[in-house]
């Protein structure tokens, strides 16, 4: 009798240990998709608050460096639209004064993941947070953007001075990027207009880190919105 219970309690092991990776398994479903699409348009709702962040610079020159209905490229579990948004100062503005921006130029780019078989497109969003090409210890967290969000400073010859902001809102994942620079000194007469400009203070990573907040709120509140063309 011992022994056939022995048996049975060893022969129960094998099952209990198979139900272990099975609920794991399931985990990986946890998350309900909100969207089934991208926004129309990549600044749709969110043109008053970049001209809000970038002040004068909104009645001075605008760009719209990548028409949005022309960037949609589709993925195997999902889809991405990019587009940017430049705003410069009149090269020959004679009354400028140091600590005035120069420039500033606005990306967004929008990442729809449907999930495959194995993941839901929530999770393959959470993984996809953090950029891979950037050391984690550069990134800072930006609280109260969004389910979750990342920051991060950068430079490069092609870009300036830049504040990325990740964040994700159920299965999308947003890219905000706001590029720009400071005026150094006050303006002098010279032969030809020259202006020196910071890429590098404190104050100018503190201004492009707070636009790119406010430009990410934007984004969230209106992906949250009831009549949100991405909203699923």
């Amino acid at each position: 009798m011992k022994k056939a219970r022995a048996s049975a309690r060893a022969g129960a092991m094998p099952g209990a240990f198979l139900l272990v990776p099975v609920l794991a398994a399931c985990s990986v479903f946890g998350g309900s998709a909100r969207f089934d699409a991208l926004p129309e348009a990549c600044f749709s709702g969110v043109s008053a608050a970049v001209d809000a962040v970038v002040g004068e610079l909104a009645s001075q020159e605008r760009k719209d460096d990548v028409s949005p209905e022309d960037t949609a490229i589709s993925r195997p579990s999902g889809s991405t639209k990019y587009c940017a948004r430049s705003f410069a100062d009149l090269v020959n503005r004679k009354d400028w004064k140091q600590g005035e921006p120069n420039f500033r130029r606005v990306f967004l780019e929008f990442d729809l993941y449907r999930g495959g078989y194995l993941s839901s497109g929530v999770d393959e969003a959470k993984r996809e947070l953090k950029p891979p090409l950037v050391d984690p210890k550069h990134l800072v967290p930006e609280a109260g953007i969004g389910d979750e969000a990342v920051g991060w400073w950068d430079y490069s010859q092609s870009q300036g001075a830049n504040w990325q902001i990740s964040l994700r809102v159920s299965n999308m994942r947003v890219v905000v990027r706001v590029a720009g620079a400071n005026y150094l000194n006050d303006y002098t007469v010279d032969r030809q207009f020259s202006a020196k400009l910071d890429y590098d203070s404190q104050q100018l990573k503190e201004e492009l880190r707070g636009e790119a907040q406010s430009i990410a709120k934007a984004v969230v509140q209106q992906l949250l919105a009831p009549a949100s063309p991405a909203s699923g």
